[in-house]
């Protein structure tokens, strides 16, 4: 969320469920990543997906494809959100905006 600088917050988007198809498939996409780690061919489905980001305290000490699969991480999610953005903190969406003048 705070990618978005609270996009999804801001517009009730809580769960799994309410994020856009984008947001989902970019999840998916990456939890399903852990096969290549040795995760079983089940490891993204249902509860089982995550994505495993032990060790971002300090990227250098990471395995080499464990620090590119979370530039992957960055990468997708950054373009998951697209223009699913609120203005930077301190500015009021445009849409706030109008109804306040």
């Amino acid at each position: 969320d705070s990618m978005s600088n609270g996009y999804y917050s801001f517009n009730d988007m809580s769960s799994y469920s309410h994020l856009p198809m984008t947001n989902k498939f970019g999840f998916v996409t990456l939890a399903c990543q852990c096969r290549a780690f040795g995760g079983s061919d089940d490891c993204c489905v249902g509860d089982r997906a995550a994505l495993d980001v032990s060790g971002i305290d300090d990227p250098r000490s990471m395995p080499k494809e464990m620090q590119v699969f979370l530039g992957d991480i960055c990468s997708t999610t950054s373009r998951s959100i697209g223009d699913n953005k609120l203005p930077p903190t301190g500015e009021l969406p445009t849409s706030e905006k109008q109804g306040r003048e």
